[in-house]
């Protein structure tokens, strides 16, 4: 068992041969970036698994590239982590209070670090670490749910001005950035002050959830805000 193990998880150029090697290995950096993409996809989140099924398999073509060119891997896989902390970078939003994405681009990070390691011929190790990565992403979110709560979701109303449809497009995007959900109060359309009132869910368990707060009351558009029977006038 101990052989086998050592077998698997050496370099598998020593018994398969080429060329079916370069596309065993080109397949199962494929396969371990939709392993860890896929918990990226059911949490929502913008690294889903094409995202990191092309991110891991680049990462794998490149090795091997530099494999067969005979140039050193070392520097490759140093331009390897260059390109891909430039597309972490671009997975990170940066907010007032906060900055969301850490974890989508870690997550790129280390998915390219798994491609690199499939496309040196170590696929049964690439296969090991991927499973790790969605353990520790799975086992991380629970520990957080446990100590911090799940998410608890309540009701506020919100009237705002209509400024030619673009009021409704900003708070899309924000329901883009926060756990939030929004609906339309048809009763409180009022056209004669150009104003519409909508229902807005949110998570209030969680204080970067609760960060949907400032952002509305930020909003020049945004003329009052009811939480339960307190009312809140928003003057910009």
């Amino acid at each position: 068992m101990y052989d086998l193990f050592l077998k698997l998880s050496g370099n598998w150029t020593a018994f398969v041969p080429q060329p079916f090697a370069n596309l065993l290995f080109a397949f199962v950096a494929a396969f371990c970036g939709s392993i860890v993409g896929m918990e990226r996809e059911k949490k929502d989140k913008p690294t889903g698994i094409r995202t990191l099924t092309l991110v891991c398999l680049g990462a794998a073509v490149f090795t091997m590239i530099s494999e067969k060119a005979g140039d050193s891997s070392g520097r490759v896989i140093g331009q390897i982590v260059s390109g891909v902390g430039f597309l972490g970078a671009g997975a990170i939003m940066h907010r007032r209070f906060s900055v969301a994405g850490m974890t989508s681009a870690a997550t790129i990070w280390v998915t390219a670090a798994i491609g690199t390691v499939a496309g040196l011929g170590y696929a049964g190790s690439a296969l090991g670490i991927s499973f790790f990565v969605l353990g520790v992403l799975t086992l991380t979110t629970l520990i957080e749910h446990a100590f911090l709560g799940n998410c608890h979701f309540v009701d506020i109303h919100v009237r705002c001005r209509v400024d030619g449809g673009k009021t409704m497009l900003k708070l899309e995007q924000l329901t883009d950035e926060f756990p939030a959900k929004i609906r339309l109060d048809t009763e409180e359309v009022d056209p004669l002050d150009d104003s519409f009132g909508i229902t807005l869910r949110f998570c209030a368990n969680h204080k970067l959830h609760r960060g949907i707060l400032a952002r509305l009351a930020e909003m020049p558009e945004v003329v009052e805000i009811h939480k339960g029977h307190r009312r809140i006038t928003c003057v910009h």
